[in-house]
């Protein structure tokens, strides 16, 4: 995008008052603003003017915002979109990540969170690139590790999009030789695996490295499950799907555990 082009931004919500409030926000950074509280007055607004970057609700009392980003990306495949919804999962952020939505952001929002991920959109951000950027002074290395490459594809863009240096494998058996290598600060292993499973690759990590924090994601949670792992020293146990936001969360929480041991 040419820096001296202005940015404009859709924002798509039917509650008023956040509408009103992060149009506000977003204004401050000398970003244009145009809103609309649902689907209708959205296409409407979409047809009248460039919109570089559109953040949409999913959830809207005339539309649905999964099928307004379907056609805002036919008509026109350079606008960026960023999805809001109460009631978000790693899995559709994985498959609407896969179809080129930018960011799959769950509400409640931290609007500081929304308005950086509205200028990496319009590429205004100054940071480096996703894959470097550090969290704090020191970037934290996350080791991801599951068997559905698109699963994995999707969620180590969601997370380095919010600063996390990422590192996957498809199994265990690839996840041992590059933790060994990498020495990450936390690992998200999924526990069915076909080879080694994620109990089994967990106990051989904390081996490893009794310090590493694992934390294991599922499909099929059961409590004695739970408890395994927990017992084999996971720091968490999250049920499949999860929302980005929340594995993210986990993930800062587990690094801030390792550095004060």
């Amino acid at each position: 995008m040419n820096p001296a082009q202005t940015v404009n931004v859709l924002l798509v919500d039917d509650e008023a008052e956040f509408l009103a409030a992060m149009a506000k926000a977003i204004a401050r950074r000398g970003l244009s603003v145009l809103t609309a509280s649902g689907a209708d007055e959205a296409r409407a607004i979409f047809r009248s003017h460039r919109i570089d970057v559109a953040v949409l609700d999913v959830r809207m009392p005339d539309g649905d915002g999964h099928d307004l980003f379907y056609e805002f990306k036919s008509a026109s495949p350079g606008t960026q979109v960023i999805m809001l919804t109460g009631h978000g999962d790693m899995q559709k952020a994985c498959e609407l990540g896969s179809q080129g939505v930018f960011d799959y952001l769950s509400k409640p929002c931290d609007p500081e969170l929304l308005i950086r991920r509205i200028q990496d959109a319009a590429g205004l951000s100054d940071m480096p690139s996703p894959g470097e950027r550090p969290l704090g002074t020191e970037g934290i290395r996350v080791f991801l590790v599951d068997d559905e490459v698109d699963f994995l594809a999707a969620t180590k863009r969601v997370l380095a999009r919010r600063g996390l240096l990422v590192e996957v494998a498809g199994d265990g058996e690839g996840a041992l030789e590059g933790i060994r290598a990498w020495r990450p600060d936390v690992a998200v292993v999924d526990l069915k695996m076909p080879g080694m499973s994620g109990l089994d690759l967990l106990y051989e990590l904390k081996k490893l490295d009794p310090h590493l924090e694992v934390i294991v994601l599922t499909g099929h949670a059961t409590v004695d499950t739970a408890l395994d792992c927990m017992k084999q020293g996971a720091f968490d146990y999250l049920l499949k799907p999860c929302s980005p936001d929340e594995l993210a969360e986990k993930i800062l929480f587990a690094a801030e555990r390792r550095k004060g041991r």
